[in-house]
């Protein structure tokens, strides 16, 4: 399917985006990154607008929570996927599927949380459920 040097050619384009599975999941990883790299980038606006919180406040809470929520998610998804890869190869792809599906309500109760401290303390279960279930 490749050409020469690496460049593919526009016939091995078509002949993916024929394929209704890649398609799917072009689809779906397209959407899920979106708001994987959306909402981290928004929260702090939100957290202003909505808790009254200052910068100082979001970059004492909110940072940290974000950094160390994704390090132990991703060390503790690591470990829980392996296995099941090995088991079957369809959970490289169910899995991340999933992890979007359990952060939808975490994200909904951050949103509807009437304290500051609730609404942080769920971004710090966010991240870690999301990266958990993503790899």
């Amino acid at each position: 399917m490749a050409a020469e040097a690496g460049v593919l050619k526009p016939q091995t384009y078509k002949d993916l985006l024929t394929q209704r599975t890649y398609r799917n999941i072009l689809i779906a990883f397209a959407l899920g990154v979106f708001g994987q790299y959306g909402i981290p980038l928004w929260l702090p606006a939100y957290f202003m607008r909505t808790h009254g919180m200052t910068l100082t406040e979001i970059a004492l809470w909110y940072s940290p929570c974000l950094g160390l929520g994704a390090a132990l998610g991703t060390t503790v998804g690591g470990c829980l996927v392996k296995p099941l890869i090995k088991m079957n190869r369809r959970w490289e792809v169910w899995y991340p599927g999933l992890t979007y599906l359990a952060c939808a309500p975490i994200f909904l109760g951050v949103f509807l949380a009437p304290s500051k401290i609730l609404a942080i303390v769920l971004t710090d279960v966010a991240p870690v459920s999301r990266t958990v279930l993503s790899l």
